[in-house]
């Protein structure tokens, strides 16, 4: 099968070894695209969801897809513990499951080839045995590694070079400045560093601030760095009230955030509302994309959804709108499609 088409699913692990699997990586798939968590966000009610996917069910109905409980795009946090582990899951997701899939005669025998080529290596004479050549070669390595019974001399020459250790006199509680061996508190150390008169010029002042900086960086755990680093990304953008808001304003908010601002009202907020689920649910990511990459995905969804949407809601979701003179007019067209649906079936 064409790897393109072989999309990863749960089910995967089932008919392998480790069926057990299959409801782990299930709970590290968002319940709204099924997919693995992208962005995992945390609700107020306790479920995590993909930034976007959830952001974008909230602007519908403002509840929890899993409980149905009251939530707010606003209460939503960032999951960095979820997010780390489905990115290890999908490092390793590979390579397990080729594992899982091998069967038990596909197992390597690399210590059965190992020991037959340890065995053909040794030299078994005519009419020996197996086991003597063992017990030969066991008795032969005793006699190469038989330190135990030989004492080892050891052979002390004076150099003339070396030098005797003498033991720093530090008093007790201090340490030496790594440039002129004064003696001082450990505390005292990089405030000495920046005015040290033994120190280049180079390695004074800044270049002893960065190494500090450096060294602090370097004692921080992997989530305290990730948090660091993702401090502070992008400001998240607030929701507007479109109903208070006249066509002009709301095109003139449009041109301010840089984003496309033709069309009527509806598909104005429609087009406000995406972006800030793609703008808010970036900051959520631990790799940001560009603002270009952004309005690419606005584009995208212009094309599909948007303008089917904005279609849909200005003709067929209207109040006046007469179902039994559409079907009247299409009629045709309705018998051609149906026609082909009951060939196909046949053909079947």
């Amino acid at each position: 099968m064409d790897p393109s088409f072989d999309l990863p699913d749960p089910t995967d692990w089932l008919p392998t070894r480790l069926p057990s699997f299959e409801p782990l990586e299930a709970s590290l798939r968002c319940e709204v695209c099924k997919e693995f968590y992208n962005d995992p966000v945390i609700t107020s009610c306790a479920h995590t969801f993909c930034s976007l996917c959830i952001r974008r069910c909230l602007t519908a109905d403002s509840k929890c897809p899993t409980c149905r409980a009251p939530n707010s795009s606003d209460k939503l946090m960032v999951n960095l513990v979820v997010r780390e582990i489905v990115k290890k899951f999908q490092e390793a997701r590979p390579k397990a499951l080729e594992l899982a899939r091998r069967k038990d005669g596909d197992k390597p025998r690399k210590e059965a080839g190992a020991r037959k080529r340890k065995l053909d290596d040794t030299d078994i004479e005519e009419g020996e045995s197996v086991r003597q050549s063992r017990a030969r070669l066991t008795r032969s390595r005793k006699g190469v590694d038989g330190w135990q019974s030989t004492p080892i001399e050891i052979v002390d020459t004076d150099d003339e070079d070396s030098q005797e250790f003498i033991p720093e006199d530090v008093p007790e509680g201090m340490v030496k400045c790594p440039i002129c061996q004064t003696p001082m508190k450990e505390e005292q150390v990089f405030p000495h560093l920046n005015d040290c008169p033994d120190a280049p010029a180079d390695q004074k002042a800044g270049s002893v601030r960065n190494t500090r900086s450096k060294s602090n960086t370097a004692t921080l755990n992997p989530l305290q760095r990730r948090q660091r680093d993702l401090s502070p990304a992008q400001t998240r953008l607030p929701q507007l009230n479109y109903h208070l808001l006249k066509e002009g304003g709301l095109r003139k908010k449009l041109q301010e955030l840089g984003i496309p601002s033709g069309g009527k009202k509806e598909l104005l907020a429609q087009r406000h509302t995406e972006w800030l689920h793609l703008w808010n649910s970036n900051c959520d990511s631990d790799a940001p994309r560009s603002k270009r990459e952004l309005l690419q995905d606005l584009a995208v969804w212009e094309r599909t959804r948007g303008a089917i949407t904005s279609a849909a809601e200005s003709k067929f979701m209207r109040k006046d709108f007469d179902v039994q003179r559409h079907a009247t007019m299409h009629k045709s067209q309705f018998d051609d499609l149906i026609a082909n649906a009951r060939r196909k079936r046949d053909a079947l």
